[in-house]
């Protein structure tokens, strides 16, 4: 898998192959979204599906990408204000679904409950087949549109999410603090599949002591709170003996 660095040097590396905006964090889901502008072959361009498999070949963190899906205005607001703002996204319907409007879901099987299309969408009024995918347009507001790319065109834009937190925020909301401490201490000894569960602070798969250096050294940083005073050593000793505590009685 292709891995995604939030640096430098992830431009450069990608910059003769693809042109995209870099990953950027929303607190509203605690996930990180970028717009990729992908570039086409000029006489085998990517269809919506195959862009779909693409990208989740991409990880940030360790954790596989995917089209980006939307349950809220705030962040459709949001993933609008990446890159140019259009471009393809999560939504689909199955063969065969109702048209205009039956059946669209999310590529990752969550619930559609919420949607943002422009007066008279989706509408299926494309020439090329069934409109079956949704883009969104510079305003922030959908279109449905099929997912075959025309031959000419040479970029596929889409907006890709990486279902992962900030580094350091082992509770998930948003803020890199001295909470984040005892979410550590409540999910010490955890192990997940997917690396970036509760307490896993420094989103290894693994909840241990080192989650704790993770929220002392992002602690404030990534949560724009300024110089806050970092816990002492002591603190942190204390509390990872908690943290060996609960292991034990989990035994």
């Amino acid at each position: 898998m292709k891995t995604k660095w939030v640096i430098g040097m992830m431009v450069f590396g990608f910059c003769a192959q693809q042109i995209f905006a870099a990953p950027v964090y929303f607190a509203g889901t605690g996930h990180w979204y970028e717009w990729i502008q992908y570039p086409e072959p000029d006489d085998d361009p990517l269809d919506w599906d195959e862009m779909r498999d693409l990208v989740t070949t991409w990880t940030l963190f360790g954790v596989p990408g995917h089209l980006a899906t939307i349950h809220s205005q705030a962040e459709n607001d949001f993933i609008n204000s990446l890159g140019r703002g259009t471009g393809f996204f999560g939504a689909f319907q199955p063969v065969g679904s109702p048209e205009p409007a039956g059946n669209w879901q999310w590529v990752t099987g969550e619930p559609w409950i919420y949607s943002n299309w422009s007066p008279g969408n989706p509408s299926n009024s494309g020439n090329t087949g069934n409109e079956d995918v949704a883009s969104m347009r510079l305003d922030g507001e959908w279109n449905d549109r099929t997912g075959i790319v025309e031959p000419e065109k040479y970029f596929t834009d889409v907006f890709v999410e990486y279902p992962v937190p900030k580094p350091g925020d082992a509770n998930r909301d948003g803020v890199v603090s001295a909470d984040d401490y005892g979410s550590v201490q409540f999910h010490f000894g955890n192990v997940y599949l997917i690396p970036g569960g509760p307490g896993d602070a420094d989103i290894n798969g693994m909840v241990s002591a080192d989650d704790y250096g993770s929220v002392q050294l992002h602690f404030g940083a990534m949560a724009g709170m300024g110089s806050v005073p970092i816990p002492e050593p002591a603190t942190l000793s204390l509390l990872g003996i908690g943290g060996l505590v609960m292991l034990r009685r989990r035994k």
